[in-house]
């Protein structure tokens, strides 16, 4: 009697992990439909086969040239897909990956476009929110440097540059956890030659 009690346990704990096990599954897949990178339509937020050029603004000899003594070995950039969710902008993001001259650590270098369907909804977005109040000259109409605070282990500084009805923002992200090879000034410094050498004519909205 015992032993067929003991038996009793532990099929019963075999079919409980078994359901939750099930239930599990069917909310991540639930997830993954409602999240718009899965469906079509309305519900859609990011179209992966579709591309506004932003992959073509900086090329990678520009980013070794930017670079050059602070990282290198830069791999040839992704493209993430074409933010869709908001009717009167699209989105993009070109990610490039490097290593650190000092340490080897992987980083990235992010070139991401906003372009909006005129000036007016550029200005409406805001995009400089949180931006320096130094200027940067002769880039674009108008450009700021921005450092966002630190989320979970990752460090960004950033180069905000407005060109007509687009918002173009370069940045380069490191891991904390792996250690900061780049300072904050160095990496401005480098955004900004990477900056002044795109082709801001490519994104088309």
């Amino acid at each position: 009697m015992k032993n067929r009690k003991k038996v009793f346990i532990v099929v019963g704990i075999v079919l409980l992990v078994v359901i939750t096990a099930a239930i599990a599954i069917s909310i991540v897949l639930g997830n993954r439909d409602q999240s718009g990178d899965q469906t079509d339509g309305e519900t859609q937020i990011i179209d992966r086969d579709r591309h506004i050029g932003v992959v073509g603004v900086v090329t990678k000899e520009a980013v070794a040239s930017a670079f050059e003594g602070l990282a290198g070995d830069v791999q040839n950039p992704t493209q993430s897909g074409t933010l869709v969710a908001d009717e009167a902008m699209l989105g993009e993001t070109a990610r490039f990956m490097l290593k650190t001259a000092k340490n080897g650590h992987d980083v990235y270098v992010d070139v991401n476009a906003l372009a909006f369907d005129n000036k007016e909804e550029l200005e409406s977005a805001n995009t400089l929110a949180g931006t320096s109040e130094e200027t940067i000259d002769g880039l674009g109409d108008e450009a700021r440097y921005f450092t966002p605070r630190r989320t979970d282990a990752e460090q960004q500084v950033a180069v905000i540059v407005l060109k007509d009805n687009t918002s173009y923002k370069f940045s380069l992200v490191q891991n904390h956890n792996d250690g900061i090879d780049i300072t904050q000034t160095a990496a401005k410094e480098a955004l900004v030659a990477l900056a002044r050498e795109a082709n801001f004519s490519v994104v088309k909205d």
